[in-house]
């Protein structure tokens, strides 16, 4: 059965779950609690160095990334595909996936940080808080996040330069917002007791 280790607040998991529930396929969820920093725990280092959600497991392969993730998907459940029809469209979808992953969800991890994660952070002591920095020094983006986490979104950044980072997030989603009247709500959990996450949450 595949395995899927993902975290309810991770929106590149639920792009895996979308695809998992659209085809229809068998899996288990073995939930990371992403606030409390499992997902740095050392044996999940071993499958994902990222320290990120999801990893898939598939027997002894091991899948990382989410767009990786859902085009393994379809290559090993091709029914019901997934993708368009036309190479065109195919080539078209492929696009959005990299809009995607290359500069819109990297430039919300910071809005995320400075918002949605800030509050918890401050509760911390500061030895924990101390740890918290240490344990994400492996990640990519870990210098700007620890800052907007510790201090807020205006003071680590100059206005020029969340200008741009706000503008490029508008810019980019632009299209994708305005296809968007009202959100679908859909089940994609392995059990009823979770929340459900509106489609439009995908970014």
């Amino acid at each position: 059965m595949l395995i899927l280790y993902d975290g309810t607040t991770s929106v590149c998991a639920i792009k895996v779950r979308c695809v998992l529930a659209e085809k229809g396929l068998r899996w288990e969820s073995r939930t990371l609690d992403l606030r409390k920093g499992e997902q740095f725990d050392p044996d999940y280092l071993k499958l994902n160095p990222n320290a990120v959600v999801p990893t898939l497991l598939d027997g002894d392969e091991v899948i990382v990334e989410s767009s990786v993730i859902m085009q393994y998907l379809e290559d090993v459940a091709p029914e019901p595909t997934l993708l368009p029809a036309a190479p065109a469209d195919r080539a078209r979808m492929r696009l959005w996936l990299k809009r995607i992953d290359d500069p819109v969800h990297p430039s919300t991890g910071v809005l995320t940080h400075a918002t949605a994660f800030r509050a918890s952070f401050l509760a911390k002591s500061q030895e924990e808080q101390k740890a918290h920095f240490e344990r994400c020094r492996i990640l990519r983006a870990a210098p700007a996040r620890n800052r907007s986490i510790a201090t807020g979104w205006i003071r680590p950044l100059s206005p020029a330069r969340s200008g741009r980072w706000t503008g490029c997030f508008q810019t980019w989603t632009r299209p994708w917002r305005n296809t968007i009247s009202s959100p679908v709500r859909i089940t994609a959990w392995p059990t009823p007791q979770r929340p459900l996450m509106p489609t439009g949450c995908a970014i």
